[in-house]
């Protein structure tokens, strides 16, 4: 009789569960779907839709704006966990490629899916970028705890063919040192009136002096 007791609170355990995971993502659909609504670029934020973001890895949770995709990958710099702190946490990302990761090539293979160009910039550009993103009290987190870092990575932006600016792929790192390291990483898709705010606090010079190269 016990062990059927326990047998049935076991299962109910993972129906609870169950239903709450469904109602998790029956949520970010919701928010999906409204932020499609409600944003003039559809194109870009529906290449990173919940299907997609999941098809690219299960590592990354996506939060969906009017105007940006927000995608947070946990724990990304696992050998650099253990000893060293925030000195090699840092040290290890230096090796980062923003176009080379899962979310840099799906995000240049939707610019020029539609006839854009990607351009690859330093870590200047990023920062402003990620202080547009910064506006929107969803795009990077609520985590008060780790320390935040919006110099460390180079920014991505989608030119179009009549030279203005789409949208833009901006990383911050968040990072917590303690008894674990942890590092984790808010890759944010900005498009739409968050361009438009970026091109308004950032001059011609910050583009020219903080171009790299073009993305291939």
């Amino acid at each position: 009789m016990k062990k059927a007791i326990k047998f049935m609170s076991a299962v109910a355990l993972v129906f609870v569960i169950a239903m709450q995971f469904g109602c998790l993502e029956a949520m970010k659909l919701d928010v999906y779907n409204s932020a499609i609504k409600q944003s003039s670029d559809p194109y870009m934020l529906q290449k990173f839709d919940i299907q997609s973001v999941a098809a690219i890895s299960a590592n990354i949770n996506p939060t969906y704006g009017p105007w940006f995709v927000s995608l947070l990958s946990n724990n990304i710099n696992k050998k650099a966990n253990y000893e060293g702190g925030l000195n090699a946490l840092q040290q290890a990302h230096l090796n980062f490629d923003p176009t080379a990761d899962v979310i840099g090539r799906k995000y240049i293979e939707a610019a020029k899916g539609r006839g854009s160009s990607v351009k690859v910039y330093r870590p200047d550009v990023n920062e402003v970028l990620i202080k547009i993103a910064a506006r929107s009290a969803s795009a990077l987190g609520y985590n008060t705890t780790f320390r935040k870092f919006s110099n460390w990575d180079n920014a991505l932006l989608e030119i179009g063919k009549d030279g203005r600016i789409i949208s833009a792929l901006a990383r911050q790192q968040q990072v917590y040192t303690g008894s674990s390291n942890i590092q984790d990483m808010y890759s944010v898709v900005i498009f739409a009136e968050g361009i438009r705010q970026f091109e308004n606090m950032t001059g011609n010079n910050v583009l020219t002096n903080g171009y790299l190269r073009n993305a291939e």
